[in-house]
């Protein structure tokens, strides 16, 4: 393999380079660098899962009539992003297409609420109402975000709570309770903010579909330790490796060598949805044996403020309906696939601008 590398002769691999293990990843292992794979009979983990799938090359699939057992990972493609991105309804109004309400950023890192309020508009939300601390820097980036004053205030007059809005009587100290909307994201941004595990706790209280992102996450492990539990089907983490092996209280090189795996204990441990970002991005929803594999995307995404986007775009999903898991690979996914199609060093931001026209292409 090392002289091959080396001479760079053509190399055609018989179902997987020699080298690779057909259920991992890959990694730091020496393997074959195969010009050419010719896979029989079914699709392995190697030939989808980043860093393995670039030494398979180019991938042709031989069907050999087998029926092999289901493995438990699914690679979405772009026709599962065409069937489950929301479409608003012709007479829809700001409301019906979903509320976000955002809690992200700090005096010390402004740019993440502004990110994910990016993403969340971009992503087709009706609404996004910002209540962290970086108020000046979101209203300066996007106009059309509502930045209510601090502080829990009354509900609006002649307003009862839909569905999945709070509603009840909360402690006035309970700021996020008057707060009308469909879905939270929280954690973005947050550095040590010493309010941080209060916030959580009461978004969590609410029962609503809620991204938590970054800082956030070693708050909810510390939750989740106290003996809480959210709500079925309503949180949806989003953590890189670094932050899942906090939350795991393992190694980060432990999670790279196996994220399947780790993110996998991360759910059941948790009972939330994982979005496991990375050049591999890993969604697993808390009651399923399915994963779900994002749509890959080009390296350049590998960029600070690509997960605020992120968080920001499924925080629009949950608000338009979708279930945590589905928000997971369809944001996952979007973003992947528009970065592909604008290749190069673009930042975060400008690609979350770029979002809307890939969205209307995936749609017609």
């Amino acid at each position: 393999a090392q002289h091959c590398a080396r001479w760079g002769p053509p190399v055609v691999s018989a179902d997987l380079p020699s080298g690779l293990v057909a259920d991992l990843p890959g990694g730091d292992q020496p393997s074959f660098q195969a010009s050419r794979t010719v896979v029989f009979g079914a699709w392995k983990p190697c030939h989808v899962l980043r860093p393995a799938r670039e030494r398979c090359g180019r991938l042709r699939l031989i069907d050999l009539g087998l029926t092999p057992p289901p493995a438990g990972l699914a690679q979405i493609e772009r026709a599962d992003l065409v069937q489950g991105w929301p479409r608003p309804a012709v007479m829809a109004d700001k409301y019906a297409r979903g509320v976000v309400a955002v809690d992200t950023g700090s005096p010390a890192y402004p740019g993440a609420a502004v990110l994910g309020v990016l993403g969340a508009i971009h992503a087709g939300a009706g609404l996004v109402k910002y209540l962290g601390p970086g108020r000046q820097a979101v209203s300066a980036a996007a106009p059309n975000v509502v930045c209510p004053p601090p502080g829990p205030g009354p509900r609006p007059p002649g307003r009862t709570a839909r569905a999945g809005w709070a509603s009840g009587r909360r402690r006035r100290d309970d700021w996020a309770a008057p707060v009308r909307a469909d879905a939270w994201l929280i954690g973005s941004g947050w550095g040590r903010r010493a309010d941080g595990p209060r916030r959580l706790a009461q978004v969590l209280d609410l029962g609503l579909p809620t991204v938590i992102d970054a800082e956030a996450i070693a708050c909810f492990g510390r939750w989740c330790q106290a003996g809480h539990q959210p709500a079925s089907g309503t949180v949806l983490l989003t953590p890189h490796a670094g932050e899942l092996a906090r939350l795991l209280q393992i190694t980060r090189a432990e999670v790279e060598a196996d994220p399947l795996s780790a993110a996998r204990a991360a759910s059941r441990r948790t009972g939330t949805t994982v979005l496991l970002k990375g050049a591999s991005q890993y969604v697993v929803p808390s009651a399923e044996s399915m994963v779900y594999l994002c749509l890959p995307g080009p390296a350049w995404t590998a960029q600070g403020g690509s997960g605020d986007v992120l968080a920001g775009i499924a925080a629009a999903l949950l608000a338009a309906g979708r279930p945590p898991d589905q928000a997971g690979w369809l944001a996952g996914s979007v973003q992947a696939l528009t970065a592909a199609r604008h290749p190069g060093p673009h930042p975060p931001q400008e690609l979350a601008r770029r979002l809307p026209g890939i969205i209307a292409a995936l749609l017609e």
